[in-house]
């Protein structure tokens, strides 16, 4: 019985296997389309000259350490990517028969908000992996923190951390308050619906 088992779970593994080959494939050529490292340092530079840009040394400690454990937990530790939050998000995605978990470290989240649209893909997903692993090797984690704190998106068209402070709490965000912290955070997982206005009324 246990044999029998274990051949239907490995020929499952290799069915699945030959199914990802074509989304692999067009996952590379979607990241061969949208990335090159000139195209990387331009959109740095546009978002750097923002008014609201902010550097590292202004984030918010509390909130720096909010949003790693929220999102990254991981993220001084990984190359871009983490094997086992993906790993466990796809065992999760299939046994709920649905795409909502991702696995996404940071790295990951910038890619995608650099270079790709917010449609749940596969092909998306690993052409966003392949972008993040090349982040890694040219920025340092201090600057893709630092970049993805500026440019994430929190709801009313509103992007960056200061940004958000300031559209929300009338502040800073070195005065932002813990529940006002969790608040931003928790706007990050669906931005129309769980931001500070939305969730006040």
């Amino acid at each position: 019985m246990i044999k029998k088992l274990i051949k239907v779970l490995f020929i499952i593994v290799i069915i699945v296997c030959i199914a990802l080959v074509p989304i692999f494939n067009q996952g590379v050529d979607l990241y061969h389309e949208n990335y090159s490292e000139e195209k990387l340092y331009e959109i740095i530079n546009e978002i750097q000259s923002n008014e609201n840009y902010v550097q590292l040394e202004d984030i918010s400690q509390d909130y720096l350490n909010a949003l790693i454990e929220s999102e990254d937990e991981s993220f001084y530790k990984h190359n871009g990517f983490d094997i086992i939050a993906i790993g466990r998000a796809l065992i999760n995605n299939v046994f709920s028969m649905s795409f909502q978990q991702g696995g996404s470290t940071i790295t990951q989240q910038l890619a995608k908000n650099l270079f790709f649209t917010f449609e749940k893909t596969l092909v998306r997903k690993v052409a966003e992996l392949f972008v993040a692993v090349d982040i890694e090797r040219h920025l340092s984690k201090d600057e893709i923190i630092e970049l993805y704190c500026n440019i994430v998106y929190f709801g009313n068209g509103i992007y960056g951390v200061e940004s958000a402070a300031n559209f929300y709490y009338d502040k800073n965000n070195k005065e932002l308050t813990k529940l006002e912290i969790d608040a931003l955070l928790k706007t990050l997982k669906n931005p129309n619906n769980y931001n500070p206005f939305a969730i006040e009324n």
